[in-house]
């Protein structure tokens, strides 16, 4: 199992957005398995889209979704990976 850790959050009573570290592999709902040593995954805690015509526009691959977050949070995220590593 995957070890989660809040790295940044900017949300003032809890939830989203935030960004979060894995340790660990990652098990897709199709079996495939994430987060290797070459390729290190990162989670978003975001807001779930219900706009059909937005999403259509994207082009998903079998089990991919989209959550709508803050880019100054991904800007924030960058900065606390870039520090821890």
């Amino acid at each position: 199992m995957a070890r989660v850790t809040l790295i940044v959050q900017q949300s003032r009573n809890g939830g989203c957005p935030a960004g979060h570290d894995v340790d660990g592999p990652l098990r897709l709902a199709n079996g495939e398995i994430l987060n290797t040593e070459d390729e290190r995954m990162v989670l978003i805690q975001g807001y779930e889209l219900d706009d059909p015509d937005t999403v259509a526009q994207i082009d998903f691959d079998p089990g991919e979704n989209a959550l709508a977050v803050q880019e100054s949070l991904i800007l924030n995220l960058a900065d606390q990976i870039r520090a821890r590593r």
